[in-house]
């Protein structure tokens, strides 16, 4: 059963994979192609440690310029995450408990949420499975002498805080369950230090990356929000997005009742199967992260709701404990209605593109045109640009990220006069020019607008001829 769901879950963690590359994961590429040389100066300007860029840097030769096998070992990574959680809550629950761990690989596999993130070219699904592993290890480092399982304990907290600095809401969840389980508390806490000690060398550039998110907020007042800054909106999210999917459509009422559906059951199987003191580890894996994000949350905005895939498992192998405790009759009808229920995210996914990533490829084809000037609303060419259209001439109305040119009307004349057509995108115009200055400058430059374009879940390109040009 383990091997047929996971295979399963491979190949519903495969379709779609050949997407265009949106934003984030532009800046994936970005940083993985820049030269090991200035590799550290440029991981300066990022939020995230190392490790994941490292990883994707060594699979890109090999990979092409295909966005499916680009993807393919973060697939692979999300797709071992299946079985990694069906062993660990096999060596959570009585082991006359047989149904839990095959509920929870159930689910789990079946997971709206994870399957998309499965396929983002970010560091969340190997963020999510070494904490599925570092838990794991942990019990078992409780329940047995032997030295491998502290070493590989050890060992998958530290490669975890150089994945994602979410590790550290984990490590601090983890502390809590060792002293309060009172089972091996010195060898633990060791391991905990050590791996923090493994991950001292990278500090110094930790810190430097928290200066370019003070800066983010004082250049763009809108970023804390769209980030996940302390609210309701944004606390509420997280249940929802995990245990529904990243969906949303319309009717917006049919969304919410969907998703709530989805979510209150969960939740609820996932109470009943907290109340046994041994089931503890799932719930302070659980809420521990949430209560020290949002207290980082009043200074910082951490809490957009992909940041929290690692805590999913927990939710999920709580629900499944909680639903074998059920009779067979009540939880077969709760198990099938879960799963029809789940899958109908996944399948809304695969047939609405609105729900899909940002169609960077086909608008790179666009303004792929000889004799063209690309006009971003940015201080460079958005990342996922750099991938598709290296070649590009590019016009940036920002000296730097918040600084609109003083000079726009004059300076954007002189390259684009030359051209055939100028493309201006709209992109992130909410954020970094909410007045929309560059059409103003190109209208009031005796530019005209011939026509416009919109793209998947990226906006309008609109598309200007200079004035002798214009009537071409």
């Amino acid at each position: 059963m383990v091997a047929i769901m996971t295979i399963v879950g491979f190949f519903l963690r495969l379709i779609g994979s050949n997407q265009s590359f949106w934003l984030d994961e532009g800046a994936s590429l970005e940083i993985a192609l820049t030269p090991l040389a200035s590799f550290v100066t440029k991981m300066a300007s990022d939020f995230h440690p190392p490790l994941f860029y490292l990883l994707l840097k060594l699979w890109l030769p090999l990979a092409g310029h295909s966005e499916w096998l680009i993807r393919l070992p973060f697939i692979l990574i999300g797709t071992a995450t299946i079985p990694a959680v069906y062993f660990l809550v096999k060596e959570i629950v009585d082991s006359k408990n047989h149904m839990a761990p095959r509920l929870a690989l159930i689910f789990f596999c079946l997971s709206p949420f994870h399957i998309y993130y499965s396929q983002e070219l970010r560091m969340y699904s190997l963020n999510a499975l070494l904490t599925v592993l570092s838990w794991a290890y942990l019990l078992r480092s409780q329940k047995r002498s032997h030295p491998k399982y502290l070493i590989f304990f050890t060992l998958f907290n530290a490669l975890n805080i150089y994945t994602f600095y979410g590790a550290f809401f984990n490590l601090a969840a983890q502390f809590l369950f060792i002293i309060f389980s009172r089972k091996k508390i010195l060898p633990l806490l060791a391991s905990l230090v050590v791996s923090f000690a493994l991950f001292a060398p990278w500090l110094p550039t930790m810190l430097e990356q928290t200066k370019v998110g003070g800066y983010l907020k004082s250049a763009l007042p809108g970023w804390s929000a769209l980030s996940g800054s302390l609210d309701f909106k944004s606390l509420m999210l997280i249940p929802l997005k995990l245990l529904s999917g990243r969906i949303s459509f319309t009717p917006k009422i049919v969304y919410y009742a969907l998703g709530g559906l989805i979510s209150a059951i969960y939740i609820f199987l996932a109470a009943f199967g907290a109340k046994e003191k041994r089931h503890a580890v799932l719930a302070t894996w659980v809420i521990v992260p949430l209560i020290i994000a949002s207290v980082v949350g009043l200074k910082t905005p951490v809490l957009g709701y992909w940041r929290f895939l690692f805590i999913l498992p927990a939710v999920i192998s709580l629900s499944a404990i909680g639903l074998s405790k059920f009779s067979l009759s009540v939880g077969g009808v709760t198990f099938w209605t879960l799963v029809i229920l789940t899958l109908i995210p996944t399948l809304i996914t695969w047939g609405n593109p609105i729900n899909q990533r940002e169609d960077w490829r086909r608008l790179s084809s666009y303004i792929n045109q000889p004799q063209s000037l690309v006009v971003v609303n940015f201080p460079a060419p958005f990342a996922p640009l750099k991938f598709y259209s290296p070649q590009a001439d590019y016009y940036f109305t920002q000296k730097s990220l918040g600084s609109p040119r003083a000079d726009l009307i004059e300076t954007i004349s002189i390259p684009a006069s030359s051209k055939l057509r100028i493309f201006l995108l709209d992109y992130l115009s909410d954020l970094t020019d909410p007045q929309r200055t560059a059409q103003k400058a190109l209208e009031t430059a005796g530019f005209t607008r011939v026509g416009e374009r919109s793209f998947k879940n990226i906006g309008v390109v609109y598309e200007y001829r200079p004035p002798a040009k214009a009537s071409n």
